[in-house]
């Protein structure tokens, strides 16, 4: 094949990369090198780079970043490698990206308890055989995305009629839609979140990384945040990442205390016309659960009228023992905080 592999930056130019990047057909944020210096500056986070050179021309990019809980010897009981949108390889060659996947596993499958790569695109199902014989299953996972290039009114028109009421509610109530311009309201994102994912006894990501959205994705117009303001409080946040235009909704929570207010509703709607106006074509909800299982989130995002989607996900598990210890650790976990 011809095909090398390399794991450092030093082996291509950003320059290279971020062309790379820009000029594939499924390019996303997420395999970026401003990703890449994200990750760096996040607390127990760290990247993982897999590069393909064939006849030393740039023909794949995987990056995926390295995740664990706590530092220590802990780390490596918490750790799991994710990676968005990934691999990149060039005209999607079956045999380049089964090349990419043996060098990644050969590469970090050490380092972590298990991996997961999420679609972003609905072309997992013909990915399936070439992830299958490099050790990863299938897991059905589905997404819903809305179409930003119709009229506010279509919008408006496709969006439910009970969703519809809470948002007039909710706009009348008050509710501020505050674009986030300093790192003080970025610290009041985060405690927006980590106050949701506590109560939902979930894991969320160190104040680093909010702070690292901002100081190199937002500066790039890469990324995008927003409060929802009531009075004095803050009682909403969302995090959108935007590149090559498409707006993808990464975190995003309002107060308990605030729902009467329809936090929810106003800062959804406000964020698809925010997408809108700043020119994005197409909204990405970020997941929508399992297929034929209940899931509350999903049904909120459905009633926004997008289009859903099975995109799937591939998963590998490294080390079993951690990994069925580590699954019923996170459900005793939640159990606890219920």
């Amino acid at each position: 094949m011809g095909f090398q592999a390399f794991y450092n930056m030093g082996a291509i130019s950003e320059e290279e990369w971020s062309d790379f990047i820009s000029n594939h057909p499924q390019g996303n944020i997420f395999q970026t090198p401003e990703m890449y210096r994200v990750y760096q500056a996040t607390k127990n986070y760290e990247p993982l780079m897999t590069i393909c050179k064939h006849d030393d021309q740039l023909v794949g990019i995987l990056l995926a970043v390295c995740i664990s809980q706590t530092r220590g010897p802990l780390g490596f009981f918490t750790s799991r490698i994710i990676i968005w949108g990934g691999p990149l390889v060039v005209d999607n060659d079956p045999s380049l990206t089964s090349f990419i996947l043996e060098s990644f596993n050969q590469a970090y499958q050490g380092m972590a308890v298990y991996g997961e790569f999420r679609n972003l695109y609905m072309s997992a199902q013909i990915r399936k055989k070439i992830f299958g014989q490099n050790g990863y299953a299938y897991l059905p996972h589905l997404n819903i995305t809305i179409d930003l290039s119709v009229s506010e009114g279509i919008l408006w028109r496709k969006v439910s009629p009970s969703r519809r009421r809470n948002i007039k509610k909710a706009l009348k109530t008050g509710l501020e839609f505050i674009e986030v311009t300093t790192t003080d309201q970025v610290e009041k994102v985060y405690k927006v979140l980590k106050r949701l994912y506590k109560k939902k006894g979930l894991p969320l990501a160190d104040a680093s990384l909010f702070h690292a959205i901002y100081n190199i994705l937002v500066k790039r117009d890469y990324a995008k945040m927003y409060l929802a303001g009531y009075r004095e409080s803050i009682v909403g946040a969302v995090v959108m990442l935007t590149y090559k235009g498409r707006a993808y909704e990464w975190y995003t929570g309002s107060l308990d205390k605030s729902l009467n207010l329809r936090p929810n509703d106003f800062i959804q709607w406000k964020t698809l016309l925010a997408m809108k106006s700043e020119g994005y074509k197409l909204f990405d909800f970020g997941g929508a659960g399992r297929p034929g299982e209940p899931y509350g989130v999903r049904d909120f995002k459905n009633s926004f009228g997008g289009q859903l989607f099975e995109s799937g996900r591939f998963r590998k598990v490294y080390a079993y023992p951690l990994w069925y210890v580590g699954v019923f650790a996170i459900k005793l976990y939640r159990m606890i905080k219920h």
